[in-house]
């Protein structure tokens, strides 16, 4: 994901724009998904939460990890969010007061010294790009502690869909404040690298909706018994 934005950078566009196109498309597509299968949609308070999840801490997160890609290299910049494990831990045990078992601790401290290794090896960055990379990080961290709860009482695709929706809507809000590089009147010479963009825009928001998904807990299987594929996501919802 990161080394296509880097690709997107290069081609003219805008931070603003690539995530615009990211989340949109993604909300879009999984909105269908959701309709065409029919499942139940988050409602009440979880509504309200799932959308302030992606409206505010998905956003925070993207702006966070798209902008330190302008400051320091994509490698580096993928292993600092992969910190979040290790922050997760730490805010949940500060905060929610979550046990420490010695197997956490363990596997979270051996993730830790990975990561310390791996960035002791050369990867460029400047100061900045790096605590654009923590932030993203720790806003994830907080994003993951924030959901806990409503994650395991929806449905996982119903609530990936309505994050994705919350933070597209902030992102066109966002697009029409600012008026992103795509949205600017077309001028000679620009027009293929306006095109040339797209493409990893598209793959962002592939990788965007499977992430969300894949980080979600998932739900307890319906009983084999239920008569058909419908009636089991009927059951389920």
């Amino acid at each position: 994901m990161a080394i296509f934005a880097r690709y997107a950078y290069a081609g003219g566009a805008e931070v603003i724009a690539v995530l615009l196109l990211r989340f949109v498309i993604a909300a879009a597509l999984m909105t269908c998904f959701m309709l065409a299968t029919r499942r139940r949609w988050p409602r009440g308070r979880n509504l309200l939460l799932l959308l302030g999840m992606g409206g505010v801490l998905y956003v925070g997160q993207s702006m966070s990890f798209f902008s330190a890609l302008n400051h320091a290299s994509a490698g580096l910049v993928a292993l600092l969010l992969y910190l979040y494990p290790f922050l997760v831990t730490l805010l949940g045990a500060l905060f929610l007061r979550q046990p420490l078992g010695v197997g956490r601790v363990v596997a979270v401290l051996a993730a830790l010294f990975g990561t310390a290794l791996t960035l002791g090896g050369g990867l460029a960055g400047e100061a900045v790009g790096v605590m654009l990379g923590v932030a993203a990080a720790l806003i994830y961290s907080v994003y993951i502690l924030a959901g806990g709860r409503v994650l395991t009482q929806e449905d996982p695709l119903a609530a990936a869909t309505v994050v994705m929706i919350g933070a597209a809507a902030v992102f066109s809000a966002l697009a029409i404040w600012q008026q992103p590089a795509f949205l600017r009147a077309s001028r000679p010479g620009r027009r293929w690298s306006r095109s040339r963009w797209c493409a990893p825009s598209w793959r962002c928001s592939a990788s965007s909706s499977a992430f969300a998904i894949w980080a979600r807990p998932t739900r307890r299987p319906c009983p084999r018994s239920s008569p058909s594929s419908r009636s089991r996501w009927r059951r389920c919802s």
